[in-house]
């Protein structure tokens, strides 16, 4: 249902349901960089021996910009898609619904 109504809230606007990807690709992206710096990290420290290794090694930094990837992706488009008007008159995708 989340997103069959953000497609249709970015058909309001006159937008490619497409974009409903952008939040998904985020996750994917950010999750790639926490999990391929933890990894370089565990590696880092498994070499060593030395469990503080993990966060010295960029660990926590790049699971720290993964959540931020993450975050600023879902939460900016959230708010993309809540601050922006319908698209007056009718456009490909319908008539404006709020009659305008």
């Amino acid at each position: 249902p989340n997103v069959a109504i953000t497609v249709k809230r970015l058909h309001d606007m006159g937008k490619s349901g497409w974009l409903t990807l952008i939040p998904y690709a985020g996750v994917i992206i950010g999750s790639f960089v926490m999990f391929a710096g933890g990894a370089g990290a565990f590696l880092a420290a498994a070499a060593t021996g030395d469990a503080s290794a993990l966060a010295t090694a960029g660990g926590l930094g790049a699971i720290g910009l993964g959540v931020l990837i993450m975050l600023v992706t879902s939460i900016g488009f959230l708010i993309w898609i809540g601050v922006t008007d319908s698209q007056p008159g009718t456009n490909q995708y319908g008539p404006n619904p709020k009659g305008l």
